[in-house]
């Protein structure tokens, strides 16, 4: 022992300082003469040889040989030479190998281990605890002897530096700048969190592995970041994997061969990635945009997104060749509209469904109505939301599963009740396509379809128009135009006839009806927030498939959107509890001018347009109303602004006359409207009929 600490003593001296300050003085931290290893997976091998045997097997892009803390004094010269073997037996060919090493503070230990394994076909030593630059270039001194006396070319051996101390974090640039061997940086959790007293979620760590991918990325270095210690917790692992690439990080230290295969998984160029750069890099050197799917917002790209895909493309490499004998999956059905499909023909929708009272308990528990609808027989229907929703959701697979944007409805009419028991089927018809023309292509084409639920005795329930923006390619090219435009014909309400014969005081209100009188502004009260889970329940009930209304794996969070019918009927349903108990109602008009994604909160003013006696039926008033649903917004302050009277004039205008209104004389509401729905409604007169009768038994008590 005492023989190794001399020696020590005498390599150090035989490189003086001054040689060392000229080869640091001579790095520059822009580039490095060596190549940027690839570090997807560091898989930390069993110290037995059948462990060390079964590595190959695993396919990591480097595995680490242990030596420092985990092994005993004792044990160091019978592991050394277990690796040794292992190495000259070729048990890691393909893989690059990496010895973690004693700690520099350790000089005979550390001084073996360089001794051992310099020149004998490694990659390279981890440095472990590293918390200073001097750390680093005394392990350059020790490395550079055994590289001279062996032979072998200077820097020939590369140093990846394992930052692991609340030292080291303040040091890691000064650190990782200090050597021109240092290819890669680890940035090791578990000694860092036991000496900070902090656990992997709190801010001090963010902090932590933030600072060694700024510092990495600074520096030119391969980040890696390791270890997540939950072996068993693969979904946890693989998020962090993904969390930690999301932050720069290259690669990860792997305890298990799951996790190995996991890791070289999300940390290989993805699909999305290298569909992203291969559509940057199509693009002009000049300022230009694109977009991946009709449905996701335009990206402006210039010169650093060229640069962040070249960055990716030069760090990252695809996943394994294809397999000799494979097989490519198809669609199992047809999406969007079919080629040759004629305006004017009347296609039906690809399912027929069986409404039983579980629709409308999972409807009413999102959207609670207040509307009393009833029958001859007195069986409550189904909410009129739901039927419009359910008449325009079975056929987005054969017509709107590619749009671009869901624009609104006109003239949604209810005809018959739909019951519980009924079963029923969606039919469509396209009415007419418009383009819009830009300065040398089409823009956007709007399409115009009418939509029909049926019931199972081929009676019409409920009718509406639907009005949606395609990309041209989407629907130009594959819909006949040689028939003429057809035009909506809206049909007489055998339901509402049927209603208004009934005896009046079976419609009876039974909660207190306030009187709407026309040129009123109601601000309600309640509020809701539609979330994932909800939202994707009612899309897969419904049959809404546009994956842009559900899948967490393909769109970012703002560009997942909810359904344009749901936030109609959220608008409804919050203003329902203020307009009172309604027996019939249709939609004339309504348009969504703003997007909604998940999370966002709903409110809801309705303007109160006109009101009218019933022909006929006296003890009835028919009251349009004007809802506008906005988004994040407080309706405690918009009852305390003054909102301009011409928002809720002249009919309904195009989402960008709101927009420009709205910057021009309430800010408040700029990009707020997320939907404007004209109602009609038709209720019991509030001055006929009270509400508080008390119960005879109550009397009675």
């Amino acid at each position: 022992m005492i023989r190794l600490i001399l020696k020590a003593k005498s390599v150090l001296q035989s490189h003086s300082t001054l040689q060392c300050k000229a080869a640091m003085l001579s790095y520059s931290p822009k580039g490095s003469p060596l190549s940027p290893p690839m570090m997807r997976s560091c898989f930390f091998t069993k110290k037995t040889r059948q462990g060390l045997e079964c590595v190959k097997k695993y396919q990591p892009d480097s595995v680490i040989l242990d030596l420092e803390d985990s092994v005993q004094l004792h044990e160091k010269p019978s592991i050394r030479k277990l690796y040794l073997n292992g190495i000259k037996d070729g048990l890691f060919s393909g893989i690059s190998v990496y010895v973690r090493s004693s700690s520099i503070d350790c000089t005979s230990e550390f001084i073996e281990d360089i001794k051992t394994f310099t020149g004998i076909g490694i990659a390279g030593f981890l440095l472990p605890k590293v918390e200073n630059r001097e750390s680093v270039l005394e392990a350059e001194k020790v490395i550079l002897h055994y590289e001279d006396e062996k032979g072998l070319e200077k820097n020939s051996h590369t140093f990846s530096i394992i930052i692991e101390t609340p030292a080291a974090f303040f040091e890691v640039q000064s650190i990782l700048s200090s050597s021109k061997r240092i290819s890669s940086v680890i940035c090791g959790s578990g000694d860092f969190t036991a000496e900070a007293l902090c656990d992997d979620h709190s801010p001090t760590y963010d902090a932590f592995f933030t600072q060694v991918a700024l510092a990495a990325k600074a520096t030119k270095k391969v980040a890696i970041w390791g270890v997540h210690d939950k072996l068993d917790d693969y979904i946890g692992f693989q998020s962090n994997c993904f969390k930690m690439k999301s932050c720069g990080y290259n690669g990860v230290v792997a305890l298990t061969p799951k996790q190995i295969l996991l890791a070289n998984q999300v940390y290989s160029l993805s699909h999305s990635e290298k569909d992203w750069t291969e559509r940057v890099l199509k693009k002009s050197m000049h300022i230009n945009t694109i977009r991946k799917s009709v449905q996701e917002s335009r990206q402006m790209i210039g010169p650093p997104h060229r640069l962040k895909a070249n960055n990716i493309l030069a760090s990252r490499v695809e996943m394994g060749a294809i397999p000799s004998k494979s097989i490519r999956g198809h669609a199992a059905s047809s999406k969007g509209i079919c080629a040759d499909l004629a305006i004017g023909e009347i296609v039906p929708a690809p399912r027929e469904v069986f409404i039983t009272d579980s629709w409308k308990t999972t409807w009413e528990s999102s959207f609670i109505s207040s509307r009393r609808c009833y029958n001859k027989k007195n069986d409550a229907c189904i909410p009129f939301a739901l039927a419009a929703t359910l008449a325009v959701a079975f056929s987005v697979s054969n017509l709107s599963y590619y749009a671009r944007v869901h624009l609104g409805f006109k003239n949604i009419f209810q005809h018959r009740p739909l019951l519980t028991g009924d079963r029923v089927r969606a039919m469509f018809r396209i009415d007419s396509i418009k383009s819009k023309k830009g300065s040398d292509s089409i823009q956007y084409s709007v399409v115009h379809s009418t939509h029909w639920l049926v019931n199972q005795k081929d009676e019409i329930v409920l009718q509406l128009e639907k009005i949606t923006m395609f990309q041209p390619e989407d629907c130009s090219m594959k819909i006949s135009t040689d028939t003429k435009t057809k035009t909506f014909h809206p049909l007489d309400s055998i339901l509402r006839k049927s209603i208004l014969e009934q005896p009046s005081d079976t419609l009876i209100p039974r909660s207190s009806q306030k009187n709407l009188i026309p040129g009123q502004l109601l601000i309600h009260d309640l509020v809701k927030v539609m979330g994932h889970s909800e939202t994707r329940m009612l899309c897969t009930l419904l049959h809404i498939v546009n994956p842009h209304h559900h899948s967490i794996v393909r769109y970012q969070h703002t560009d997942l959107l909810i359904p344009g019918p749901f936030v109609m009927s959220a608008g409804m349903s919050l203003a329902d509890q203020d307009i009172g108990e309604i027996i019939y109602e249709d939609i004339p008009v309504c348009i969504n001018p703003n997007k909604v994604n998940f999370g966002d909160q709903l409110g809801v003013m309705t303007f109160i347009v006109d009101r009218n006696d019933v022909s006929g039926a006296p003890e009835y008033e028919e009251i349009t109303l004007k809802h506008f649903v906005l988004k994040n917004t407080s309706m405690e302050l918009l009852r305390e602004i003054d909102v301009p009277i011409k928002l809720f004039e002249n009919g309904h205008m195009k989402p960008s006359e709101y927009e420009h209104l709205c910057a021009s004389q309430c800010p408040v509401l700029l990009h707020k409207i997320a939907c404007v729905t004209t109602r009609r409604i038709i209720r019991v007169r509030p001055d006929i009929y009270s509400c508080h009768k008390v119960p005879s038994e109550l009397i009675m008590n």
